[in-house]
C-alpha cells in the first residue's frame, strides 16, 4: 500500500527523481487558476480596475 495519495501520485508518480535534464525542475509545477463570469465587460473591468473595489476570494 502506497504512503502517497491518489492525486499526489497522479501528478508526481513517475517523475525523475534527478529532475529534468531541459529545465533541472524537480516536480511538476501545480498552477492555481480560476475563471470568473461578469455581467459585462466594462464590470469586469472594474473589478480589475481601480475604479470599484471588491474582494474576490476563491
Amino acid at each position: 500500500m502506497s504512503r502517497f495519495h491518489l492525486e499526489t501520485l497522479a501528478i508526481h508518480a513517475g517523475q525523475n527523481p534527478k529532475g529534468d535534464p531541459a529545465t533541472n525542475a524537480r516536480a511538476v509545477p501545480v498552477h492555481r487558476t480560476t475563471a470568473y463570469n461578469f455581467r459585462d465587460s466594462k464590470y469586469g473591468a472594474d473589478l480589475f480596475g481601480p475604479s470599484e473595489f471588491v474582494r474576490l476570494s476563491i
